[in-house]
């Protein structure tokens, strides 16, 4: 340990935001086993710590692009891991899936261009990221709380619009990312 404090990976906001990603296979094993309790409860406890984790690197004065750039992967593998687990468990309805999968696909299509740009070598931070993810984990609890009360209609209407806010936000975060990346290639080369 240096007198700047652990190493990036040993940091504790990092552990807290790697540690998501051992809740996965354990809402998998509830999700499989009908435990409907189990998987809100943990899907609960992964937005939790996702909640958590940079504000904990922001108070320990420990926050950096390592933090930034594992939330974001964390975030996605998880989320999207568990789109996957509730579509193979027939909870989420197919076109759902593929419109969410698609739109996620494209954006990621369109940062890998940027990616490869020499210009860019990192995304662009975008405000809708966050409420993106937030979003992704609200849809995976409404999704449980229809497994829980199967009987209350207005839940389907209340998925739907969830549904169609959480892929519009994922397409502005697309498109804030592209025009954020073109702003900085733009002034990378000059032009305006």
């Amino acid at each position: 340990m240096t007198a700047e404090g652990p190493p990036p990976a040993l940091k504790p906001a990092n552990w807290l935001t790697v540690s998501r990603l051992a809740i996965l296979p354990l809402v998998v094993i509830a999700l499989v086993r009908g435990e409907s309790v189990w998987v809100a409860g943990l899907i609960l406890l992964a937005w939790g710590t996702d909640l958590v984790d940079g504000r904990l690197a922001r108070r320990l004065g420990q926050a950096g692009q390592l933090g930034r750039s594992l939330d974001t992967i964390v975030d996605f593998a998880l989320i999207f891991g568990l789109f996957i687990a509730f579509y193979v468990a027939g909870r989420l309805p197919t076109y759902q899936f593929v419109v969410l999968y698609f739109v996620k696909l494209g954006a990621l299509a369109l940062q890998f261009a940027w990616l490869r740009s020499p210009v860019l070598r990192d995304l662009p931070a975008t405000p809708s990221r966050k409420l993106a993810g937030a979003l992704g984990y609200a849809y995976l609890l409404v999704l449980m709380m229809r497994e829980l009360a199967p009987e209350h209609t207005g839940l389907t209407s209340f998925q739907v619009v969830v549904f169609v806010i959480l892929t519009l936000t994922m397409l502005l975060d697309a498109a804030e990312c592209v025009v954020g990346g073109c702003r900085r290639e733009g002034s990378h080369t000059g032009e305006k």
